[in-house]
This record gives structure tokens, sequence and C-alpha cells, in this order.
């Protein structure tokens, strides 16, 4: 029934197979369990204990993964986002946002899970073959050693660790989604970004483009949260936005009075409070209900899959 209400009936029975596909490799694919990355006791890339309670291979959270399974992992992502081109092209945009998220997901898991079996730990592929290169630096072979180094630096690229985060970044839609990415990016990024720093530094150049903070490449992200929904009197309504378009557009809220349709519709620009954060803020001054759009340009904007709409209710 859960692949029924969220897929659609055409895709109901095959979906309902991948979701028990995905359980069988552990809660990581499904939900949440052996957040490491938010532990008090240090980060760790993966953890590294054993759980009686399963019947098959521990895969946690941050389980160390099976490298057998990243084929599958792979095929099953192209699939979904297959899927969700269909679905969104066919006007089903729940199902886009759910094969979407399913798909981005995945590709997040695995693509993090390859760069920290590379780098994770002193057994690790690259951080041995960096460390061999940081230990010839010291002794002054230069030349040798930033060969060796940039080496590992094309290695790691191939890797892809940006489409990583972005494709966790394009899932993020509420405030508890936005403080899972700033942990993700906190813990694994600045792991990863203190990889490319030592890399750097035996190349005695800076690495902005390796460590990810280059301009933002992934599809647009366009992510409101209207703060409260429903508000007493004659309170203000906060609109917070999280924008990271492909180019610059000019983002508004359009208000439609729903009681009083002859009302013209009123629009608020949105002020940008620092990176792509930017607040709105909606004064009604009388009670009634309004609906709200996001535009871009004055037409209607998209948000990772589907438009962003709901209804503000003033009682």
């Amino acid at each position: 029934q859960y692949a029924r209400d969220h897929y659609g009936a055409d895709d109901a029975a095959h979906m309902a197979k991948v979701h028990l596909r995905l359980e069988e490799f552990g809660p990581q694919y499904v939900g949440a369990r052996g957040t490491v990355e938010c532990a008090s006791n240090g980060f760790k890339w993966f953890w590294e204990g054993q759980d009686p309670m399963l019947k098959h291979e521990p895969n946690l959270a941050a389980g160390r993964p099976s490298e057998r399974r990243f084929p599958e992992l792979d095929a099953m992502v192209q699939d979904l986002t297959d899927r969700g081109v269909k679905a969104a092209a066919a006007g089903r945009q729940h199902a886009a946002t759910q094969y979407h998220d399913l798909a981005m997901t995945i590709h997040w898991l695995v693509r993090r899970a390859r760069v920290g079996l590379a780098i994770w730990g002193e057994k690790a592929p690259l951080e041995q073959r960096l460390r061999e290169a940081e230990e010839s630096f010291w002794q002054g072979q230069t030349g040798e050693t930033r060969k060796a180094a940039a080496a590992v630096l094309a290695e790691l690229e191939k890797l892809d660790f940006r489409s990583a985060m972005q494709a966790l970044a394009s899932t993020c839609r509420t405030r508890g989604e936005l403080g899972m990415l700033t942990t993700a990016n906190a813990r694994y990024g600045r792991y990863y970004a203190t990889f490319v720093q030592r890399i750097a530094y035996i190349l005695g150049k800076p690495l902005p483009e390796a460590r990810g903070c280059g301009a933002w490449t992934g599809p647009e992200v366009t992510t409101v949260f209207l703060v409260p929904n429903s508000v007493p009197g004659k309170e203000p309504v906060v609109f917070d936005a999280v924008l990271l378009p492909k180019k610059a557009t000019v983002f508004a809220v359009e208000l439609t009075r729903l009681d009083d349709p002859q009302r013209p519709t009123e629009r608020l620009g949105f002020e940008r409070l620092g990176g792509a954060y930017h607040r709105a803020t909606f004064a009604p001054g009388t009670r009634g209900t309004w609906a709200w759009r996001l535009t871009a340009d004055g037409k209607p904007a998209s948000a990772a899959l589907g438009t962003t709409n709901g209804v503000v209710c003033r009682e």
C-alpha cells in the first residue's frame, strides 16, 4: 500500500520490491539508525561494530559498506531517476519527488561510502599513498612527491564527492533536513576538505574546486519554510527560503486572498540574510485566508521537484 500511495498503481509492485531490497541492505537506505556523525565521542566515517540483531550483514547509517553492493545501488539510482523524469512529465509530482529523493539519498550514501573507503583510516588506499607522499615531501623529494600527490588528487576527484553533497542538499525541504545537511557538511565535508588541503600543501597551491566550494552546479533548489503556518490575531507571517538557482533570478512570494477574490494579488520580495538564506515577511493587517506560491521572475517557481505552494490561515 505504501508503494501504491507514493508511486502510483502502475509502479507499486516494482517499487515494493525496491524498498524490500533496500531493507536487506540496511536501515541507512530506508530509515535512520546509527547516525555516528552526530556522536559526541568524536567523528568516525564508518561504524565498526557488529549488530547481532540483524540477520543479514550489518549496514547501519554509518556501517562499513559492502563494495559488491555498489553496482546494484548505482543501477537503482539510474532506474529511479528515469522513473522520476517520466512521473514529472506525466504531472505526477508527488511520485516524481519520491523517486528523486530516494535516488539522491542512495547516490549520497554510495558516493559517501566510496570516498570514505578511499580516505578514512590508516589502511585506506588514498590515505596510505598520501602519507607516503608527505613523508617524501618532508625529506625534500619535491618533484616526485608532487607527482604522487597529483595522482592521489586525480583518483579522489573521480569519486566526485561534490555530487554526493549536492544530491543530499537536493532532498532537503525542512529545517530538520537542513540541519542534517549542515552536520554532513561539518563532519564528512570538513574531513574531506582537510584531506584535500594536505594534497594542496604538497602541490604548493590552493585547490578550491577539489574542495567543492565552487559555484552551485546542481539542479535548482527552492525550498520555502512558512513560519508559522497559522498565526493568531494580526501577527506577521515569515517566509524563510533557501534559494540555490542556476542563475541570478528575482524570487518573490505571491499571496492571493481566498475569502476575498476581488482583492489584488500581493507580491513580497525576499531579503537576503546570508548565503542562500532569504526571508520575506507578510503583515496582512486583518484576519483572513491566503494562498501563496513562490515565483521566479514573475513565473511560478519549482522546488527540487514540484511547485512550492500552500495556504496561510488566519484564525
